[in-house]
């Protein structure tokens, strides 16, 4: 039954119908005011929780099929609010005519609208989130049995530090599951998240059939030239090619295994002559609309010195990989940079080549910092990186700047591994909230020296940590101080939680 209420009406009508998951959707016919009702709308009306309600999926995590923001057919109800009689006038059959090519024309409309919708995943936008608010719930502390919740922007009992998530747990502990439930309660709130997939996890599966999230392979090409030099937010001017010279020189050595300061010397020389030979002056600030050199060009420098010395040929075989894959080719991209802040996206980097997927990674972090830059600061949480297998990425330069600076610009990050020493000492002092599934000896002993410093303490937060069973955490953040052990909701429990709620 798609509509539960459906009455005739003069100037102002109302249609509740159960079956669809808006809110309130307003139509004019005739300067008659026709207001459908969906779940949403019905739910605001009788004042229950927005959490409590679905966000446009039906019972198997998908957008609904039909146009649900038009009310069955008219037929029987004239547009003037009187029923049809065999007398009617010719020009009220006219009216009513037109009335009906109006419906049909918006029932049209609404239908490619609802097509649409199922390419799409359906999330509440930022309005539709208690003004901005986050509430991710994860999961019901052991003790007193309430529900633990992840709130950025809430004030009691303080505030988050940030907004950085680390997660750590051995293999089979939950740590996938708790990952996925953040990212999908993320995205149905209206936040997009980033995510630097090395095992492709995420971009098939159920994850992939409820969220939806728009795939990239990084082999099929990024729209990012490592060359391009970025904005200086407090002039609005773009920068001096000579601190490109020295960034890209250091991201390439470290990358593609670095071997020493005379090939990082005529690695910056390289670099230079390719700036010079398009027509920058590497001391004064880029114009505008200069375009600025490429991979293939520094590739071309290159072999013009190849002839120069062994270290020459020594920088072309490391730099081999980058040269060939044509990753950094902008002309082969799917998509443009822009695509990735309008919804949640996967960025698969699953290709066997370990240096050229550290490559795009840096570089495409880089990017992601410099655009958020250019947005200026945010008070609400506006972006998630997500790192999953951070031992891939999580020891990288940028990781560690986007933990220590991000936050002002509304960017977040998630860090999930296996093991501690895959984070970056830093990241322990600057994620606003840990979540530390079950570990083994060596790394819950590392964990309890986190999170107490009186060495009875750290015992026994160690023997919860190993003696944790799976979907089992212990929790720290300026919400559970000091700590708190919660019952995970995995994000399977969470889809088939929603999919009860639709039924």
């Amino acid at each position: 039954m798609k509509t539960a209420c459906q009455r005739g009406f003069g100037h102002e009508g109302f249609i509740f119908n159960g079956s669809a998951f808006h809110g309130v959707d307003v139509k004019m016919i005739h300067e008659n005011r026709i207001q459908t009702y969906g779940r949403a709308g019905i739910a605001e009306l009788l004042g229950i929780s927005d959490d409590e309600e679905p966000n446009g999926e039906d019972a198997d995590g998908q957008t609904s099929d039909a146009p649900q923001d038009v009310a069955k057919p008219l037929e029987d109800v004239d547009v003037s609010g009187s029923a049809k009689t065999e007398q009617d006038s010719p020009a009220a059959e006219t009216q009513e005519e037109l009335s009906r090519e109006k419906l049909a024309q918006s029932t049209a409309e609404s239908a490619k609208a609802a097509e649409e919708k199922q390419r799409e995943p359906s999330r509440k936008s930022e309005s539709e989130t208690s003004g901005g608010q986050i509430h991710v719930l994860l999961g019901r502390d052991l003790v007193t049995g309430v529900d633990v919740r992840w709130d950025p922007t809430a004030t009691t009992p303080s505030r988050l530090l940030n907004q950085h998530l680390l997660i750590v747990g051995k293999s089979g502990s939950g740590k996938s599951e708790t990952t996925k439930s953040l990212l999908y309660e993320l995205d149905r709130q209206g936040v997009p998240s980033i995510i630097f997939d090395f095992q492709g996890e995420y971009a098939t599966g159920e994850f992939f059939d409820v969220v939806r999230p728009q795939v990239f392979d990084v082999m099929e090409g990024l729209p990012i030239n490592p060359f391009e030099i970025p904005i200086d937010p407090r002039t609005g001017q773009k920068r001096r090619p000579v601190e490109m010279v020295f960034r890209l020189a250091d991201t390439l050595n470290a990358v593609f295994s670095g071997s020493g300061d005379i090939q990082l010397g005529k690695l910056r020389e390289a670099i230079q002559e390719c700036y010079v030979q398009t027509g920058f002056d590497i001391m004064q600030p880029a114009p505008a609309d200069k375009e600025p050199p490429t991979l293939e060009m520094l590739e071309a420098v290159l072999e013009q010195w190849s002839g120069h010395g062994g270290q020459i040929r020594n920088l072309q075989v490391r730099l081999q990989p980058l040269f060939m894959s044509g990753v950094f080719n902008q002309s082969k991209a799917s998509f443009s940079f822009d695509d990735l802040f309008q919804r949640t996206t996967v960025i698969l980097l699953t290709a066997g080549i370990k240096d050229l997927m550290l490559a795009a990674s840096r570089f495409l972090l880089e990017k992601v910092y410099a655009a958020m830059m250019i947005n200026g600061m945010s008070k609400s949480l506006r972006l998630m990186v997500c790192v999953d297998e951070a031992h891939k990425l999580c020891n990288d330069p940028k990781i560690t700047d986007l933990a220590k600076e991000a936050r002002k610009y509304g960017l977040g990050l998630i860090l999930s591994s296996q093991e501690t020493r895959d984070f970056h000492p830093s990241i322990f002092a600057n994620a606003g909230t840990q979540i530390v599934l079950a570990l083994e000896d060596a790394d819950a002993s590392i964990m309890a020296r986190v999170y107490a410093a009186d060495k009875k303490e750290q015992g026994m937060v160690k023997n919860l940590i190993v003696g944790q069973e799976s979907g089992v955490a212990l929790i720290r953040s300026t919400h559970f101080q000091p700590y708190g052990q919660v019952r995970l909701q995995s994000f399977e429990d969470k889809v088939a939680s929603l999919s009860q709620r639709v039924r």
